[in-house]
């Protein structure tokens, strides 16, 4: 009966008996020579090594015990500065999403410098970055640190604090980083509020008390420069929104007149827009607050009248704007996007807004009153829904600035089609970072359940 082979390396059972020089040298000896098993092993015979079994015993388990170290809250800081630094670049990263000045590369460059250098606008752009971050961005992060949106909160509310000190400086009214940090902190309300009304209130009696105590035509710096061209859109929307008086129709703020519609470049019309609007509010505010006190509502009110002709007046201004654009968008093959594109939804926006003030009243029968037909006011919201649309499709395009033109259009939006559209770029705005949309969708959707019923 043969001899049964010693358990060599090749077998599958569980008894391996390789010695150790050849488990060692298994890699560089040649691939012929293999171990047999047992002791000595044929392959150290012939090349005279001593041979030794191979350790059955089980390796032993190693345990590791740490122990937390007096430096672990400076790592932890350490990693807190870091991200601090990444959310100030997610803050461009907004910005570059959406372009809130005639240039959004001069915007960027304009604030770097002013970031670096002031405590109270860098702690405002983290804010503002990290909860851009937390809703546009994937990332994993050390266990025991903040949330972006947790740190975001935290950022804003440093921000607030460092604000009230800022404004205990008698020279603050001259300082740019703390009015664009004001301004940027309603922007943040934007973000984090459904009604709004912490922007409205930032931009009432932070951004413009900083404003009127330092007159704009004195203000020759370039980031107070590119901030009166962004300031403007959003303060008269404020003054649409909310009524009351406003810094923009003081002499110091007078815009663009509608005279010179004819030559209006696409910024410049949008500045011709915001003196637009702060007519209509400042006319809003004296039509009704005269019809609230009405007693006896019968036609032929000289004053009633006296209002109709100076809607109609304002009506009639828009429509030359309107032509004025429509022409450039036709001569102008390189006309910037976004910039038409806006001036145009806000001329249709005010068109429809100022419509409404008089058809709410439709019981008075006026000589002159701004008219729509049906028709004319379904065209208009087709073009807010049309442009606005491309807007949001546009590198860059600000959504923020379409909210409330948007949210008209749905007053006057009969169709189902036109419904939906306005409620998917509402959609659109909110994922940008703006959760003001959806209460502006909860108000669309209340009103058409009323006009339902």
């Amino acid at each position: 009966m043969p001899r049964k082979r010693e358990l060599g390396p090749l077998d599958q059972r569980r008894r391996v008996a390789r010695c150790e020089a050849c488990a060692i040298r298994k890699i560089k000896v040649n691939r012929n020579v293999v171990c047999a098993g047992g002791t000595p092993c044929d392959a150290c015979n012939r090349r005279g090594k001593a041979c030794k079994r191979r350790s059955t015993e089980p390796a032993r388990a190693v345990f590791v015990f740490y122990e937390e170290a007096d430096d672990a809250a400076l790592i932890l800081s350490r990693v807190s500065r870091d991200m601090e630094t990444i959310f100030i670049d997610q803050f461009f990263a907004f910005l570059s999403c959406n372009q809130f000045a005639p240039c959004p590369e001069s915007l960027g460059a304009t604030l770097l410098p002013l970031v670096r250098q002031s405590s109270v606008l860098s702690l405002v752009a983290g804010a503002i970055g990290a909860l851009h971050a937390s809703r546009h961005c994937s990332s994993a992060s050390y266990s025991r640190a903040e949330s972006p949106q947790f740190k975001a909160l935290q950022l804003y509310s440093r921000t607030i604090e460092s604000l009230k000190d800022a404004l205990m400086d008698q020279k603050v009214s001259g300082r740019d980083d703390v009015l664009w940090a004001t301004f940027l902190s309603g922007i943040f309300e934007l973000m984090i509020d459904h009604s709004g009304d912490g922007w409205a209130n930032h931009m009432l009696h932070g951004t413009s008390r900083l404003l009127q105590a330092a007159h704009p035509e004195t203000s020759v710096s370039s980031p107070r420069k590119i901030f009166n061209q962004v300031f403007r859109m959003f303060e008269a929307n404020r003054a649409m929104v909310y009524g009351g008086e406003t810094i923009l129709d003081s002499g110091g703020w007078a815009i663009v007149d509608t005279n010179e519609l004819p030559h209006v470049a696409k910024w410049d019309a949008l500045n011709t827009i915001s003196s637009l609007m702060v007519q209509i509010s400042k006319f809003n505010a004296r039509f009704y607050g005269y019809v609230t006190e009405l007693i006896s509502r019968d036609n032929g009110d000289p004053v009633l009248e006296s209002f109709g002709a100076e809607a109609a007046e304002i009506q009639k201004r828009l429509f030359q704007l309107r032509d004025t654009l429509l022409q450039i968008e036709m001569e102008d093959t390189r006309h910037e996007t976004i910039p038409t594109n806006l001036a145009l939804v806000y001329c249709f926006y005010m068109v429809i807004a100022l419509f409404n003030t008089f058809d709410y009243y439709a019981c008075w029968q006026l000589a002159q009153t701004p008219r729509l037909h049906r028709l004319e006011l379904s065209a208009c919201v087709d073009q807010i829904v049309r442009r606005a649309s491309v807007i949001l499709n546009t590198a860059g395009g600000p959504g923020l600035l379409l909210l409330i033109p948007l949210g008209v259009a749905g007053t006057r939006s009969w169709q189902d089609g036109q419904k939906t559209s306005v409620l998917a770029l509402l959609d659109r705005v909110n994922v940008q970072g703006f959760v003001v949309a959806n209460r502006i969708k909860h108000d669309l959707h209340a009103y058409w359940s009323l006009k339902r019923s």
